[in-house]
């Protein structure tokens, strides 16, 4: 997947996504700051690129015009980082240990994530 990461995203997205496997490019090498989002979504739409953004006028811009493209990855949360967003043990955490550990070190592992399951009653299901 081709990915274009928004002005309200730090570039430090492009290490993860790419650890992924998808080509990345962020808005600041590509055009201005000062951009308006059609145009930032013009680019992508003619690029083949999706819109990885932070900021709720892409979608809104889609919904608008009943475009078809570009497609707008939107991510809503007050810690839009990857250090934050993306989850341990990816490609990009691994290349990340291996430049900050030197050779024969060993890092210790994090704590498990905890996690509370709810149990849901059968009574409180519908089927159609």
């Amino acid at each position: 997947m081709k990915i274009l990461l928004d002005l309200n995203l730090s570039p430090e997205w492009r290490l993860p996504l790419e650890a992924q496997g998808h080509v990345v490019a962020h808005w600041a090498d590509l055009g201005s700051p000062s951009a308006p989002d059609h145009e930032i979504m013009k680019w992508a739409a003619d690029a083949g690129f999706i819109v990885f953004t932070h900021d709720l006028d892409f979608s809104a811009i889609l919904a608008a015009t009943q475009g078809t493209a570009p497609s707008v990855l939107q991510m809503r949360t007050q810690a839009p980082t990857p250090a934050v967003m993306v989850p341990r043990h990816t490609g990009w955490e691994i290349a990340e240990e291996k430049r900050a550990c030197p050779a024969g070190a060993k890092k210790p592992s994090a704590p498990p994530i905890p996690r509370q399951v709810f149990p849901v009653e059968s009574e409180d299901l519908e089927f159609a």
